[in-house]
């Protein structure tokens, strides 16, 4: 189980299939600007 809130990007693109590590960089910009996320759209 991977903790989209406190997981770091290299975990995020190993354990979400297709999401590279480039686009783990950007969620864990994102989290970082925005906060924890709350819902499933916002991943989206």
């Amino acid at each position: 189980m991977l903790g989209i809130n406190q997981a770091d990007a290299s975990s995020i693109a190993s354990v979400l299939r297709g999401i590279g590590p480039a686009e783990a960089k950007e969620l864990i910009a994102y989290r970082e600007m925005f906060g924890s996320f709350r819902t499933l759209d916002e991943l989206l």
